[in-house]
């Protein structure tokens, strides 16, 4: 079932990939036939973002205490009106740090305009969760290089931020309560045998994942642009149903398991969900935005088909963020954000009671940046963050163990067009 229902899904991607693709060919002949102008009706823009990370201890990501230069980023997106009513485009991103070494299609939609509050998007979408998830890939558009990490980690950057599927979005005219933007969506998703989540199975060493997948995702966003211009307010739901991790046991599990090399194990959730509250106060030059993150969950580790292990997820994330336009040319920004791996377990008692050290339970980081634009297509930035905890980030990456205290500096140059 499964199977039949992720084959559709990317058989629907493909067939709106093929609509946008002719769709944007008759564009450009039409073009070039009405005023001899190639591209005159097609927007393209992009980024590319090289960046360099040194930490002062503990390894985020890759190894980042000997200096990194696996920061990057390449974003190219092409989008077209075809009509007064439908619009359709396509981004394609190469993004360092998540462990996916190539070029993937991060978005591609047709989007299909019925009125203001009710619009019909199709194919693959960035999902609106918590505030700034829709843009996250166009660093350009923001001063920090990083988002705060305790609601849009990059550990889990490869997975959580786009679906392919349908959507229903649109907004709606609340008179002097402001206006209301809304976003419904449900659909499916890849997730990368490589990527975060399967590194998170395989960081004990007991498993080799060799495929994941859920069987649907949904969810729900509302934007409120309050009656005053310098307030807006977003609430977001992510809900993945059926989310399953299939692998081997290795030589290492073999005893932690008490079965033979090579059985097989499943590790699954019947949902998990993600939910986000936040806001963001705009005032002149000066920014501040904040936001709460939790997620909730409980996987079934089962080995030869027996269960064997019961792992709940009931994290906690929060951050404040102060960010000001000092001139045209120069921008500075600080924010502090808190995760927890457990918010019944802020003081990582259940970690020492395992004999491991408390610290692995939380993430506090507190970091400030200053960005320079050189012009108005390239800029420079430098970040600086110092942490306490080692939450979210894996044993594989620092066998030597962790550090509680330690600091990471980031250098990065942008040119957007």
């Amino acid at each position: 079932m499964r199977t039949r229902l992720r084959s559709s899904y990317r058989l629907m991607l493909s067939f709106w990939l093929g609509i946008g693709i002719v769709a944007l060919s008759g564009t450009l002949v039409t073009a070039q036939d009405d005023d001899g102008r190639l591209l005159n009706n097609i927007d393209i823009h992009g980024i590319i973002s090289q960046g360099w990370l040194r930490s002062s201890d503990n390894n985020w990501l890759t190894n980042t205490d000997e200096g990194s230069f696996d920061y990057r980023q390449v974003v190219l997106n092409f989008s077209t009106t075809l009509s007064d009513d439908l619009r359709v485009g396509m981004q394609f991103a190469y993004l360092g740090l998540t462990g996916i070494d190539n070029v993937v299609v991060d978005w591609a939609t047709a989007d299909y305009i019925v009125n203001d509050w009710l619009n019909l998007r199709l194919g693959r979408y960035k999902i609106p969760v918590g505030q700034y998830n829709e843009s996250r890939d166009l660093e350009s558009m923001r001063n920090s290089i990083f988002l705060p990490q305790a609601v849009y980690p990059e550990f889990y950057r490869d997975t959580s931020f786009s679906m392919d599927g349908f959507m229903v979005h649109g907004l709606s005219d609340l008179h002097k309560l402001g206006n209301l933007n809304y976003a419904l969506w449900i659909g499916d998703k890849d997730f990368p045998d490589n990527g975060s989540i399967a590194k998170l199975n395989e960081d004990s060493g007991l498993i080799d994942v060799t495929d994941i997948g859920i069987d649907y995702g949904w969810g729900a966003a509302i934007d409120w642009e309050t009656p005053w211009p310098v307030l807006r307010i977003r609430a977001s739901l992510n809900m993945l149903r059926q989310l399953w991790a299939r692998g081997t046991v290795t030589t290492a599990g073999m005893f932690a398991f008490g079965t033979l090399p090579g059985a097989s194990t499943e590790t699954t959730a019947s949902s998990f969900e993600i939910t986000t509250y936040g806001f963001e106060l705009s005032w002149d030059r000066l920014t501040f935005a904040s936001e709460y993150q939790t997620q909730r969950s409980r996987f079934y580790v089962d080995v030869a088909d027996i269960q064997r292990m019961v792992v709940p997820v009931r994290t906690e994330g929060y951050y404040g963020w102060l960010d000001y336009q000092i001139s045209e040319k120069y921008a500075a920004g600080a924010s502090y954000s808190i995760y927890y791996a457990d918010k019944y377990d802020r003081d990582g008692s259940n970690y020492e009671a395992r004999g491991l050290d408390d610290y692995l339970g939380w993430f506090k980081d507190l970091s400030i940046y200053w960005r320079i634009n050189i012009n108005s297509q390239f800029a420079l930035k430098i970040e600086h963050h110092w942490i306490d905890g080692a939450a979210a980030m894996t044993a594989s990456e620092n066998p030597d163990g962790f550090t509680r205290h330690w600091r990471m500096l980031i250098l990065n140059a942008t040119i957007s067009f």
